[in-house]
């Protein structure tokens, strides 16, 4: 699944285009279905407004609506997959924090039912728009630290410890 992006789609591999938080779930869903390993990377909105403009709002009604519009929470796509999970079936999640990055991998390893969290600090050039990245893997035997390298070898090593979850 893929939200709205200008990057070009990997060469053979479906590509399902969604733009919300909910056609993404639906989505994952579908896919979930049958897959031994889901990697959930996507960083989807927390919230939503409640209700959704039919149209653009101008200057002078958006700013009349400003302090009006009520927000809800959007669907947990990893917890809702990870939680459904069934036996043998391997989910990875993210955890891209601003602080206390293990201790909140940690946590979501547990909260969202995940057999492996990639935690990463983001912010100040870090993770976001960058060709590679340090991260910590947490599992529940194990957490320990991978230093900087190009996010393509990045990927290989989640994919390695992903399949190490496999029957």
């Amino acid at each position: 699944m893929s939200g709205p992006v200008a990057l070009p789609e990997p060469e053979g591999v479906r590509t399902v285009h969604v733009e919300t938080a909910r056609e993404m779930l639906s989505a994952a869903q579908e896919a979930f279905a049958t897959a031994d390993v889901a990697v959930f990377s996507a960083a989807v909105a927390d919230m939503r407004p409640r209700e959704a403009a039919a149209r653009k709002l101008k200057k002078g009604e958006a700013d009349a609506l400003l302090g009006t519009i009520e927000l809800v929470e959007n669907p947990d796509i990893l917890a809702t997959l990870g939680a459904a999970k069934r036996p043998g079936q391997v989910v990875v999640g993210f955890a891209a924090e601003t602080d206390d990055v293990v201790a909140n991998a940690q946590r979501k390893l547990s909260s969202k039912h995940a057999d492996l969290i990639v935690g990463n600090e983001v912010g100040g050039g870090r993770a976001f728009g960058t060709d590679d990245n340090e991260v910590w893997f947490v599992t529940a035997e194990e957490t320990y630290g991978l230093p900087l390298m190009p996010k393509d070898r990045l990927a290989d090593r989640i994919l390695d410890v992903a399949a190490s979850f496999l029957p």
